[in-house]
């Protein structure tokens, strides 16, 4: 196999430990045998049926699907959207009978640090800390002016899903951009735990949420039952992200709970813990003596903050035993980009997201295996597997090297003529990135950036070490300049008093449209 030269890095949680295959390449769940019910919960990774955990869930007419709380139809769910499955096994095969998604948080942006080029960073939204760590799914709804995370500007209203994490961040798995620049009173939505109480409402997070005689309490819920540790939805009106007048609050039950007997898996982060449970997700979680934990085999060594997968069945009562804990690890992954060569299914009929993918990156034929745990994501927004990929689609495909091979963390396809189109098929320009391009500032003259129609909004500087990120209108100033052709280019000049010096080279990265 031959490898490709390096994009850029990116962190994906992967698992530290192989999971049993069953079937082609999908996950065996703990008590899953021959037969028997069970509850997943996790975000989707493909389609065809519904990917979760590394399992297959096979959807048909008959599978019941709810999007907050209404019937919906599976195209209506997307990856990245963290999901409850309800199913029937049999021989290795699951059949989804129910499918539930509900949104954690929508509401306008109040703070973006998300950064233009790596793509990490975090969103204030509602009050509530967003983390993005580069493997969140974006939908932009099609808004041309708000193409990455990076783009979202103050008051932009936005759907997330995700998991909570230890330190009380929400890590998004997707968000998606519903619309821009909203301002005067909006309609919010917030799931999470009460953190305190308040006069006539409650925090969670930063949210102060009040309530009042008009504010429906559902569910036979009263506001005497609030208090902290409570998992409550509230949905409301905000004007300022974050105070919401609260129009209804519900408990809601966590991701995962079901009868004695049943099976389930669950996927998450360690939020607290004691010697003999775990809350992930929510979702409290019993640990026995005869809970395996992975890789170190103690259990002891899980920390709040941690990322797992939790498989076990339900006892007497409703009460979640594990039978099995894996943490999952960060492992770098690296971008290759070209267009694809050949597909390979291992069996289209029982597992069309595992197989080989072989794409062209810089004229090299490169082999790529997909597991049932690879992220599939279309730009056009359309539900994908790998047995849907097709020769010459143009791919973005983050993979690590395991061995001799290269494992496919998540394939994003695009527009195979590597330019988009509008409907009446002209061409639109399309968005390119500049990184560390090399700068001298000599005394305050104007440098004009090496690539035309730079947007000077996703510019950053930093010292040649890269040890110093400098400041714009305190250590550089940006000016533009029109062009004959119609479009600008970006100078860049030092400030005289700023830190950058007289002569230094500064390294400059930015993104950057083209025909």
């Amino acid at each position: 196999m031959t490898s490709a030269r390096r994009l850029r890095s990116w962190l994906v949680m992967l698992a530290t430990l192989s999971l049993v295959a069953c079937g082609g390449g999908s996950t065996t769940i703990a008590g899953g045998g021959t037969g028997g019910t069970g509850i997943s919960a996790g975000a989707i990774s493909a389609f065809g049926s519904v990917y979760v955990n590394g399992v297959r869930y096979r959807t048909s007419e008959a599978t019941q699907i709810f999007v907050d709380d209404v019937s919906a139809m599976e195209g209506d769910l997307d990856v990245g959207m963290v999901i409850r499955v309800e199913y029937q096994e049999a021989d290795g095969q699951f059949d989804a009978t129910r499918i539930d998604y509900a949104k954690e948080l929508e509401g306008p942006v109040t703070d973006n640090t998300v950064n233009p080029l790596t793509g990490t960073g975090s969103l204030t939204v509602l009050g509530q800390t967003v983390s993005v760590d580069g493997t969140a799914v974006y939908r932009n709804s099609g808004i041309g002016a708000r193409p990455t995370i990076a783009d979202l500007q103050f008051g932009d209203i936005v759907e997330v899903s995700g998991f909570p994490s230890g330190s009380g961040a929400l890590v998004a798995t997707r968000i998606e951009l519903e619309s821009i620049g909203s301002s005067g009173v909006v309609t919010s939505e917030v799931a999470g735990v009460i953190d305190s109480l308040e006069i006539s409402g409650f925090r969670i997070g930063a949210l102060l949420i009040t309530y009042d005689a008009m504010t429906e309490f559902k569910d036979g819920l009263t506001a005497s039952d609030l208090e902290p540790g409570l998992f409550v939805k509230a949905k409301g009106e905000t004007s300022d992200g974050v105070n919401l007048t609260a129009l209804s609050i519900e408990a809601i039950d966590d991701l995962v709970s079901g009868e004695e007997d049943e099976d389930f898996e669950l996927a998450g982060f360690v939020t607290s813990r004691t010697d003999t449970t775990l809350v992930v997700s929510g979702a409290g979680v019993a640990l026995t003596e005869t809970t395996e934990c992975q890789p170190s085999g103690d259990c002891v060594t899980i920390q709040v903050g941690d990322r797992v997968e939790v498989r076990g069945r339900f006892g007497a009562g409703g009460v979640r035993i594990a039978e099995e804990v894996e943490i999952k690890t960060a492992i770098e992954a690296d971008e290759y980009e070209g267009t694809v060569v050949a597909v390979t299914v291992d069996d289209v009929d029982a597992d069309p997201n595992v197989g080989i993918l072989t794409v062209s990156v810089a004229g090299v034929p490169t082999e790529f295996l997909v597991t049932a745990t690879t992220i599939m994501v279309d730009d056009a927004d359309a539900s994908l597997n790998l047995s849907q990929l097709a020769v010459d689609d143009a791919v973005e495909v983050y993979a690590y090297l395991d061995g001799g091979d290269l494992v496919a963390t998540k394939i994003e396809r695009e527009d195979s003529s590597g330019a988009d189109s509008d409907s009446d098929g002209d061409s639109v320009r399309t968005d390119q990135t500049a990184s560390d391009e090399e700068v001298q500032l000599v005394g305050t003259v104007p440098v004009a950036l090496a690539h035309n129609d730079a947007d000077a909004d996703t510019i950053v500087v930093t010292s040649n070490g890269g040890t110093t990120t400098y400041e714009i209108g305190v250590d550089y100033a940006i000016s533009e300049e029109s062009l004959g052709s119609g479009g600008h280019q970006v100078l860049i000049a030092r400030v005289a008093d700023g830190a950058v010096g007289d002569g230094e080279t500064v390294l400059v990265s930015y993104h950057y449209e083209v025909n």
